[in-house]
């Protein structure tokens, strides 16, 4: 009888982070002086764009946490009043 093995788990959640993470040192490294006006405020809009995106991530990743009772663990009974 052949055993089915589970295929290796992924961590797409993870990797994601780490890419965002990369991006975010990178441009934490950028001499803004260096930068165009108009690539300037085209990179603050888009930034801020980027920031109300990675909110409604984290607000979709709460629900989902005090959906499993994930806090349990932590020894909350939910996310409200957590630290930020």
């Amino acid at each position: 009888m052949s055993e089915v093995l589970d295929p290796p788990v992924a961590r797409p959640v993870l990797g994601a982070l780490d890419a965002l993470d990369d991006a975010l040192d990178r441009l934490s490294h950028i001499d803004l002086w260096t930068v165009g006006s108009t690539e300037l405020t085209d990179t603050a809009v888009r930034l801020h764009t980027l920031q109300c995106r990675a909110e409604a991530v984290t607000h979709r990743l709460v629900r989902e946490v005090d959906a499993r009772g994930a806090t349990l663990a932590l020894g909350a009974p939910s996310t409200a009043g957590g630290r930020c």
